[in-house]
């Protein structure tokens, strides 16, 4: 069995940017705490903070030749500075929609619960499961 995820930050008032490449970018600044002030810098203009987290998972199960895919996102907007402890990549500077707290200040346990990667995981497998009965 094959389970492959990957997941982003898209900012709307940068066409999407950082997206696909959230990773790359993260490492071309020199860490996570670099590219929270790259894009605050990018930022600096706009008066739009709007964003989304999106995550992407695949699983295939070959003796079933059997393939699902699933996407998420969770909407919301960026703040600066950093907010909170808990999480990784993106989740101090991203507050989701409904929330008046960071990914990192709502702490991992609910992080889990409303997170677009849990939204995502649970669509694939209620759909391997109703596939595979």
């Amino acid at each position: 069995m094959i389970l492959a995820e990957d997941s982003g930050l898209s900012i709307d008032a940068l066409n999407g940017f950082p997206g696909v490449k959230s990773k790359d970018f993260i490492k071309e600044c020199g860490g996570i705490s670099n590219s929270f002030m790259k894009i605050e810098k990018l930022l600096e203009t706009s008066c739009n903070y709007s964003a989304c987290l999106h995550s992407a998972i695949a699983l295939y199960i070959p003796s079933h030749d059997f393939l699902t895919t699933s996407e998420s996102k969770d909407y919301g907007t960026l703040c600066f500075p950093p907010r909170g402890t808990a999480g990784r990549a993106f989740d101090p500077i991203f507050i989701p929609k409904g929330y008046d707290k960071t990914f990192s200040e709502l702490g991992i346990t609910m992080k889990l619960e409303i997170s677009h990667r849990t939204k995502a995981l649970k669509e694939m497998f209620e759909h391997a499961a109703t596939k595979l009965r």
